[in-house]
């Protein structure tokens, strides 16, 4: 083979290869998150809205608020970012802590840290709310009606299959 020919070949590999690696960084965080979970079974989440409250830098945790249906106020879970585990709980913001279902809720924050995003709320119905960088949530999955409040047209692009994004 031509050794010029090999070069450029080698040089053209490199390049596609540089281009692959760079179109898959300039993704934005919407499509990164649809790109891996827009088939994603949220039935574990109905009813309930976790938010990423912040982080504790003290011991590199995510603050973790974890809402159901109750409206009682936050079970707040914390979990160490480096090492992906539970670091501590706390019912002190529940009205009603006597029954917090608190290991179910431990494993919804375990499932949600993996999803890298704010917020997730899913309703009664199985719609699915998802918050990256807005105070609006930037994803909606719709599982029935559109019927929802908070979708308006407006301000939703259909993305795939059931999804909607956050035009802003």
């Amino acid at each position: 083979m031509n050794t010029k020919l090999s070069l450029n070949i080698g040089g053209l590999l490199a390049a596609l290869s540089a281009w692959v690696i760079f179109a898959d960084c300039c993704k934005s965080p919407c499509e990164a998150f649809l790109e891996k979970y827009s088939r994603e079974d949220f039935s574990s989440f109905r009813n309930k809205y976790i938010l990423n409250r912040g982080i504790d830098h003290s011991d590199h945790s995510s603050i973790l608020f974890v809402y159901d249906e109750r409206d009682d106020g936050p079970y707040m879970v914390k979990v160490n970012r480096a090492s992906g585990k539970i670091v501590g709980t706390s019912t002190h913001l529940m009205k009603d802590a006597s029954n917090p279902d608190s290991v179910f809720k431990q494993q919804l924050a375990m499932k949600f840290i993996r999803y890298h995003v704010d917020g997730l709320d899913v309703d009664s119905t199985g719609n699915v709310f998802v918050w990256i960088t807005h105070d609006q949530p930037d994803l909606i999955r719709v599982a029935g009606k559109m019927d929802m409040p908070v979708f308006d047209e407006k301000h939703y692009r259909e993305a795939k299959d059931n999804w909607y994004v956050n035009k802003e």
